[in-house]
């Protein structure tokens, strides 16, 4: 399985990734311009992906490719993904993920 990870920071966790899924493959994508082509030569069924700042997300790359059954995003919005086949693809977030759960 070669699953892409698409993010601006994927250095801030890639290489956790890597120590803990040795045998994975990790395609990255650190630009828009280059998600769409990381897609479609690694066809993976799942991606981890973080939206960048400023700049329109291209979700077709992501919610359409044929190969693409869950994208997995690192925040907790994922109106950027909208609208999405739910048949076709599953879309999950990390909300509430970095949430203080101490009690007081």
């Amino acid at each position: 399985m070669k699953p892409p990870v698409r993010g601006d920071r994927a250095d801030l966790y890639l290489g956790l990734l890597r120590d803990r899924f040795a045998d994975l493959r990790i395609a990255v994508s650190d630009r828009y311009e280059m998600l769409a082509a990381m897609v479609a030569e690694a066809a993976p069924e799942i991606v981890l992906s973080t939206k960048f700042a400023g700049a329109p997300y291209p979700r077709t790359a992501l919610v359409e490719a044929p190969s693409v059954t869950w994208v997995h995003v690192r925040g907790s919005g994922i109106d950027h993904l909208l609208p999405w086949d739910p048949a076709r693809a599953t879309v999950a977030n990390s909300a509430g993920s970095q949430a203080d759960t101490k009690e007081r």
